[in-house]
């Protein structure tokens, strides 16, 4: 049941993750850098509002001594800003619609951040050390990764059985809200009961501003933001420039956007076993360090790719699937395990400001890739609906989408280089 609750946002945010910059610039017609800035200007709400929200749900749950009434709320939220996003209304007019992009955004941002903070404070409720809660974990990214790759797969056919153009994405935005509903109903339904572990023996926790103050003196935590920055811009940037790159470079129909998708999913499942197995030797930190390894080599191989044919482009991206496999669940645990590391003087900061900040750095790396990637559109004189394009937009698409996330990983790499874990009990150092 708990592994619901990730697929649930799993599947609600294939099409925002897969589609919103392509369906904002082809179907609502706005300019690319202008789509780009919008996504991203809503993530400026995050930054700001992420570390006391998380901060704030974490209070509060504990108040109640329980997680499931704002659970609902969130999920709630979260499936009606899908629907709304994909189902803009044609009299809004251009400015209307920014307008109600932006609201959207920010609806579904706080929710998002809202419910992720509340279903990974539960599992430490849940489990009695990291090993037990990495196999949550693992469970919960395997089910993750089957049923979004059931909604990556639906995305493409229902966009067409709808007849294309917004009518199309409308429903298709219909039948994800759905299907995702069901997903978090699971989880609500299963995990409802579980009470808030209260930690007696606590000190009592600082306010929340000098909480986050406080928090820089946790150095690990800082460089394992560093490289979920990097990491979520460079993955934020392939999955923005996917529709593009299917359209425009492998002359692809539909039907291939899904497979690329698919193919990433399942390398990514595929991964799990290994990674299990990975974190049992290494430990979580090393096996991050691995799996980056192989994330990165992944970039240089899609640039090769993309002068071959479209085969060729399938098999760099399974290696992308199996490097990016098993890193969202590697860097949940991992980040749990170091926001637990004490601070100088026993200082006790609250896992829910934690886990805002962690948010907050997580949607500011994935809506830079998209910031880039309009950014970079623009600049080339991409045309939006234009069946050929230019040759300097083609040539940017090709090395928007590898050398750009390539640079950005070689520079998350000597974040996660930089983190050295104390001994346990000891400080941050």
């Amino acid at each position: 049941g708990y592994a619901a609750g990730a697929a649930g946002i799993g599947v609600a945010g294939v099409p925002s993750s897969l589609l919103l910059l392509f369906y904002l610039t082809e179907i609502v017609r706005v300019p690319p850098a202008s789509a780009g800035l919008l996504i991203g200007i809503t993530k400026i709400w995050d930054v700001l509002v992420d570390p006391a929200l998380g901060g704030a749900v974490e209070r509060y749950s504990r108040r109640r001594g329980q997680r499931a009434p704002l659970a609902f709320v969130s999920a709630l939220a979260y499936v009606l800003a899908l629907l709304g996003l994909f189902a803009l209304p044609a009299q809004s007019g251009p400015l209307g619609s920014l307008l109600l992009v932006v609201g959207l955004l920010i609806v579904s941002s706080v929710a998002h951040t809202a419910f992720l903070v509340l279903k990974l404070a539960l599992a430490d409720d849940m489990t009695r050390g990291a090993a037990e809660r990495m196999g949550l974990f693992a469970y919960s990214g395997v089910l993750t990764a089957l049923l979004t790759l059931a909604a990556t797969a639906m995305v493409p056919f229902l966009i067409r059985w709808g007849g294309d153009g917004a009518r199309g994405y409308a429903l298709m935005a219909g039948g994800i809200a759905i299907f995702g509903a069901l997903s978090f109903l699971a989880f609500l339904l299963s995990t409802r009961d579980y009470p808030v572990r209260q930690d007696g023996g606590k000190a009592a926790e600082p306010a929340l501003w000098q909480s986050i103050r406080l928090s820089f003196g946790n150095r690990p935590y800082y460089y394992l933001l560093g490289f979920l920055l990097c990491f979520g811009t460079s993955a934020g940037l392939l999955s923005a420039y996917l529709p593009y790159i299917n359209q425009y470079l492998l002359r692809a129909g539909p039907g291939s956007l899904s497979v690329l998708g698919s193919i990433t999913l399942v390398c990514m499942l595929a991964s799990m076993p290994l990674i299990a197995r990975l974190v049992r030797r290494h430990g979580n930190l090393g096996t991050v360090r691995y799996a980056n390894s192989v994330f990165l080599l992944s970039f240089p191989l899609l640039w090769l790719a993309s002068y071959g044919p479209i085969w060729a482009t399938w098999a760099a991206v399974a290696v992308f699937g199996f490097g990016a496999g098993g890193m969202a669940i590697l860097l949940q645990s991992t980040i749990i395990d170091i926001a637990k590391l004490r601070l100088a003087g026993g200082v006790a900061v609250s896992m829910g400001v934690y886990l805002g900040i962690f948010m907050a750095a997580q949607k500011l790396g994935q809506s830079a890739g998209s910031v880039l990637a309009g950014l970079l559109l623009d600049w080339s004189g991409f045309v939006p609906g234009q069946a050929e394009q230019n040759p300097r937009a083609l040539q940017v698409l090709r090395l928007g989408y590898t050398l750009a996330p390539m640079l950005l990983t070689a520079l998350g790499t000597l974040c996660v280089l930089r983190i050295r874990l104390p001994e346990r009990d000891g400080a941050p150092d």
